[in-house]
């Protein structure tokens, strides 16, 4: 594995597109993505149970970020460690169960169906 693959792998920004099934039965309108821009943490918590969200103390961003911090100071050894000796396969999970099996049967000549 290339050190550019492995740097692809710790990439929280990437982006993968909705099925397309997915996107063209979605019911999410105009208004919806406006309340969400305008108020992120309340939109969510309306979705997850309206009014009966309970948040703990440490809900918060920057915890959140300190805990992708600490994941990516943990995970990156073992992905470059794994990555150096051949046995890490990046894979787009973004796919179906079946695309996605594929590939990882794909990478790992060894794994049979």
């Amino acid at each position: 594995m290339t050190n550019e693959s492995q740097a692809n792998l710790l990439k929280a920004e990437r982006r993968f597109a909705p099925p397309a099934d997915l996107a063209a039965n979605a019911n999410v309108t105009a208004e919806a993505y406006e309340q969400a821009k305008a108020d992120r943490l309340g939109f969510w918590a309306a979705q997850a149970c309206g009014d009966r969200l309970t948040r703990r103390e440490d809900d918060t961003e920057a915890t959140v970020l300190r805990r992708l911090a600490i994941y990516r100071e943990q995970a990156e050894p073992l992905l470059r460690w794994y990555g150096d000796r051949q046995l890490l396969i990046p894979v787009d999970a973004a796919g179906s169960v079946r695309t996605v099996s594929d590939l990882i049967q794909a990478g790992m000549p060894s794994v049979r169906q």
